[in-house]
């Protein structure tokens, strides 16, 4: 009993410090660029920061190796106790490189993170290095359509043209147009699209569980109905059998 603990335990926990190590990917490679920018050339800084820039180049790719490799037993209860968190929702079923598409949102983090901190003052080439990221996803998740179901494909290019669409639009608070009063009417229909954006997410979340609750009292219907028709069944064998008895 307890080396079956220690073993949930211990997979339970790799799947805590990944789960942890993504959600915090982005603060590290903002972290990693402001050491680069202002390198201090005592070793054990240069070491520290050598060692964090190994792990946010590496462990993207480590993680989609393993994945690819170890495609065929990702549905296993086992591998998503440990590393679900790796391809929540992503489609298990004839097509592989679909697993590439966390590592492909970790590195786009850290690209993100070098752009904002070497290129703090040129909003033109944030702008344009961002929208070339962005159009490349869309055609990645156009092309490949990595998550497990058509509604969850499409939130995901939605939310990428929406992306794509709103950084295209920061240019327009630039001095690109010089017109104080302009760039202020611009920021309200700006926002209006960040709305719908914020709207359209929340309708999405609402239709799922929708969904999800309608399958649930569907599976539970079925599995009463699959009941009765035991019992009914039983009972017709039974007085089959009294009857036989009987005669």
């Amino acid at each position: 009993m307890q080396l079956v603990f220690n073993f949930i335990y211990r997979k339970v926990m790799l799947s805590s410090i990944i789960r942890l190590f993504l959600q915090g990917y982005l603060n590290l490679a903002i972290s990693l660029s402001e050491s680069v920018k202002n390198f201090d050339p005592r070793p054990q800084s240069a070491y520290m920061t050598f060692a964090l820039a190994a792990l946010l180049i590496i462990s993207p790719l480590v993680f989609w190796v393993y994945l690819y490799v170890k495609y065929r037993k990702l549905r296993k209860p086992s591998m998503k106790l440990m590393l679900e968190s790796l391809y929540y929702k992503i489609e298990m079923y004839g097509k592989r490189w679909a697993v590439a598409h966390t590592s492909l949102g970790l590195y786009r983090r850290l690209l993100f993170a070098a752009t904002v901190v070497f290129f703090r003052n040129n909003t033109v080439f944030q702008v344009s290095f961002t929208l070339c990221q962005s159009q490349l996803m869309l055609t990645w998740l156009t092309m490949q359509q990595p998550m497990f179901d058509r509604s969850n494909n499409l939130i995901m290019i939605i939310n990428e043209f929406f992306l794509h669409f709103l950084t295209a639009c920061i240019l327009l608070f630039s001095q690109m147009v010089p017109s104080a009063r302009q760039r202020y009417d611009y920021g309200t229909a700006y926002l209006v699209f960040v709305l719908v954006n914020i709207v359209f997410n929340l309708a999405a979340i609402v239709y799922s569980i929708v969904v999800e609750i309608k399958k649930k009292i569907r599976q539970k219907a079925e599995l009463k109905e699959a009941k009765l028709r035991m019992e009914r069944r039983i009972q017709r064998k039974l007085r089959e059998r009294m009857h036989a008895l009987a005669a």
